[in-house]
């Protein structure tokens, strides 16, 4: 396809045509198929690894997962090893590739990402490989060996490297094996480490710009906010303008994330002469007063590429004129739509406008606060705080009012091992933008002489009817926390944990004996056992009595007369339940 381009522009020349030169893409790999080791280019390059377990791919991306050691793998953008992209003067080569990374480590001093664009030419494989010190003989090519982490620890995290010692075998094994061309940026702004989660966008652009010289930029974007990490490098000393793959190797979890998750990889050939054009545009960015906002834009084209930034798309922003803006101390009147018009020799682009929105923050409130708690010495204990308010909001926990304590900034505090000399009041300070408020004390009483439990209410034994509910209750004293549990002749019950025990709709078979434990650090007591009965619910046809008297004929009401010597009528007393069987007077009949 080099070859063919060449030939066009020579014809077109000669014929005196105006030759339209443009970016021709020469890998754009998505996963599209969920298939990493198939090469269909330029939409598919086969991936290959030290460990192929540790590189996975589903329909949309491929996964390095990485535990306690490095792994190494290489990609191929071109054909064979005859055909490599090489850059004439003039020429760009552009790689973009979109990484979500999760499990990323924290503060740390290594440059444990790194990863290269070379010509490998005939050092290829076809396979997954052993080992993650290999493929490197005679690979030449740039790497940038970055620093991640939560936090960055400086503010030069950026490393970019040429191979100079292109006889080892090991590829990114070793710092040994590069020079380095500059650390970068110097001033890192609002990208201040890397976040589980996020997208980020990181671009390498190499121009060859004369006989032995190569414009090296490499650049972080983190979309969520608009940062961005550039470092831009030139090598006088360049022997090598091709290019044919991408070799990464992050060093191991702890200095890296334990999984880096490739979203697209786009390799782009750009000739001379060619006019900018957008890659990655501005975003619209959601901030409260007094925080920063940076939009970044990322632009291809034939190098050098100007930028400037406008305001309300005509209000043009003095010394912005870099691919990033900061909008630093923001207040409401920054609020409105930022835009970036990017130009070289040959043309002109403008970006889309991005909307910037900036708004009061509402101050902290304590929804739910921390609680007193008793533990044992050796025991954990927590501290939870609930929080409303603007995000966002952190915590800050302290001891016995102004004892601050170190690295306690979550919402929940967790002592463990507690000893006495911890016993004291806790609370926490929760601020945002807007302010600060303090939570109420919580107690943390740790009881050095704990007390067994003991039974202070037993269960009671009851009879209940088939398909009723039987309920059995106890309390135990003794040093918190008390565990319970029940059980039915001698057998434990599933999930009865709880002071009282309730079996609903309980049938014959549930005749027995039951007992309850009640258990703690110090010991273990049983309660007394109490006997549920459960009796058959037992119908009673009404055949068995004759009711012919009653409502009908007879004043007493029965089936014997009241006039009859056996009649005796029943008198329930409104004071008394005994029962009278005196024969009624006279005066009581009709």
């Amino acid at each position: 396809m080099k070859y063919l381009l060449r030939s066009v522009f020579v014809i077109a020349a000669m014929v005196g045509l105006a030759i339209p030169s443009q970016a021709v893409v020469i890998l754009d790999d998505t996963w599209a198929d969920g298939n990493r080791t198939n090469t269909s280019l330029p939409t598919n390059a086969a991936w290959y690894a030290s460990s192929g377990s540790s590189l996975t791919a589903t329909t949309g991306s491929m996964t390095l997962t990485l535990g306690s050691s490095a792994i190494l793998a290489v990609s191929y953008f071109t054909t064979n090893a005859a055909n490599p992209v090489e850059l004439t003067v003039g020429d760009t080569l552009l790689t973009t590739i979109t990484f979500t990374f999760n499990g990323v480590a924290a503060e740390n001093t290594s440059e444990g990402f790194r990863l290269g664009i070379y010509e490998f030419g005939s050092n290829r494989v076809s396979a997954d490989f052993s080992g993650n010190g290999t493929q490197g003989a005679g690979v030449q090519g740039y790497a940038l060996f970055q620093n991640m982490g939560t936090t960055f620890d400086n503010t030069t995290p950026m490393d970019i490297r040429v191979r100079s010692n292109v006889a080892d075998s090991s590829l990114l094994g070793t710092s040994g094996d590069y020079t380095s061309l500059g650390t970068g940026p110097g001033n890192t702004n609002n990208f201040g480490g890397f976040a589980n989660g996020n997208s980020y966008t990181l671009q390498y652009a190499f121009q060859r710009t004369g006989t032995n010289t190569m414009a090296v930029s490499v650049s972080w974007l983190d979309p969520t906010n608009g940062a961005s990490l550039l470092t831009s490098v030139t090598d006088n000393n360049a022997t090598n303008f091709n290019f044919d793959g991408i070799g990464i190797r992050p060093q191991e979890a702890s200095e890296e994330a334990t999984s880096t998750i490739f979203r697209e990889v786009k390799v782009e050939y750009i000739p001379g002469a060619t006019p900018p054009s957008i890659t990655e545009d501005v975003q619209d960015q959601q901030i409260f007063v007094s925080q920063t906002a940076s939009f970044s834009v990322l632009a291809s084209g034939t190098l050098p590429l100007f930028y400037q930034w406008y305001y309300n798309t005509n209000s043009l922003l003095t010394n912005a004129t870099s691919s990033s803006i900061s909008i630093t101390n923001a207040q409401l009147t920054d609020a409105g739509g930022y835009s970036v018009v990017v130009s070289n020799v040959y043309g002109v682009v403008t970006s889309s406008v991005a909307q910037l929105t900036v708004s009061t923050p509402d101050m902290p409130s304590i929804i739910s606060q921390p609680q007193d708690t008793t533990v044992l010495p050796g025991d954990t204990a927590m501290f939870t705080v609930e929080a409303g308010g603007s995000e966002p909001l952190s915590y800050q926990w302290y001891y016995n009012t102004n004892t601050l304590l170190d690295g306690a900034t979550d919402s929940t505090l967790t002592l463990t091992n507690v000893q006495p000399s911890q016993a004291g009041v806790y609370s926490v300070v929760v601020s945002n933008l807007a302010g600060s408020i303090t939570s109420s004390n919580a107690m943390l009483n740790v009881n050095t002489n704990p007390v067994a439990p003991m039974f202070v209410t037993q269960p009671a034994s009851q009879v209940v009817l088939a398909g009723g509910t039987a309920t059995l209750t106890v309390s135990a004293d003794g040093t918190a926390p008390i565990s319970y549990q029940w059980y039915d002749n001698d057998a434990p019950i599933s999930n009865a944990t709880s002071s009282t025990l309730i079996l609903a709709n309980v049938q014959t078979s549930a005749d027995g004996s039951y007992y309850a434990t009640a258990s703690n650090s110090v010991g273990v007591a049983t309660s007394d056992a109490a006997q549920l009965t459960v009796t058959p619910t037992v119908p009673v046809p009404l055949t068995e009595y004759n009711l012919v008297g009653f409502a009908q004929g007879t004043t007493g009401g029965g089936v014997l007369a009241d006039t009859d010597p056996n009649y005796a009528k029943v008198i329930q007393p409104l004071t008394s339940p005994t029962r009278s069987t005196a024969r009624p007077s006279r005066s009581l009949r009709s």
